[in-house]
């Protein structure tokens, strides 16, 4: 299975009222004006919950990050890191329902179409050339390659594994790598 992309959807009475698609840099819901998923409740802690890919993106996490009216998973209470599969809900505080959807990203060494990297901060685009399994651009970010896992930023413990139409942050700034039409 190839890297995952999680939909993560905030659900009032078996309704979607809201649909998130997460980037690579995780997502942090609470009610504290600076996260990601902001839920002006009481019961909700500033910083109540964490949502990120496990290693290589091929698992989805959730931790409770110490909230004083929990994270629940199948009626049991949220402890520690807990990876999360397609179509589970989280109950938050009580009150609110999260509910998960995983996609599995196609590799991209299997795309046909060639591929152009988008600087969205900016409103800059490269088209990518492979050359010897290095893809060359022009923009500030490390080297970009094709892996076993798919196309790869960087090397080592900072590496990013991206998937094409998925939007993601490096240095501060936001990126897209899509296919170009052909």
């Amino acid at each position: 299975m190839g890297p995952v992309l999680a939909e993560v959807q905030l659900v009032d009475q078996g309704v979607a009222t809201l649909t998130l698609v997460m980037d690579g840099a995780g997502l942090l819901v609470g009610r504290a004006p600076d996260v990601n998923l902001r839920l002006p409740d009481p019961r909700i802690s500033g910083r109540h919950l964490a949502l990120y890919y496990g290693p290589g993106r091929r698992t989805l996490m959730a931790q409770d990050l110490g909230s004083t009216n929990g994270t629940w998973l199948h009626g049991e209470p949220l402890v520690g890191p807990t990876q999360l599969h397609a179509g589970e809900e989280l109950l938050l505080g009580l009150s609110r329902v999260l509910r998960v959807n995983l996609m599995t990203a196609p590799p991209l060494e299997e795309q046909d179409r060639p591929l152009q990297l988008l600087d969205l901060s900016g409103g800059i685009a490269h088209a990518l050339e492979e050359v010897g399994g290095v893809i060359l651009h022009h923009l500030p970010l490390p080297e970009l390659s094709y892996t076993d896992e798919g196309l790869a930023l960087g090397e080592g413990p900072d590496r990013l594994l991206l998937s094409v139409g998925e939007p993601f942050r490096w240095g501060g700034r936001l990126y897209l790598v899509r296919e170009l039409a052909g």
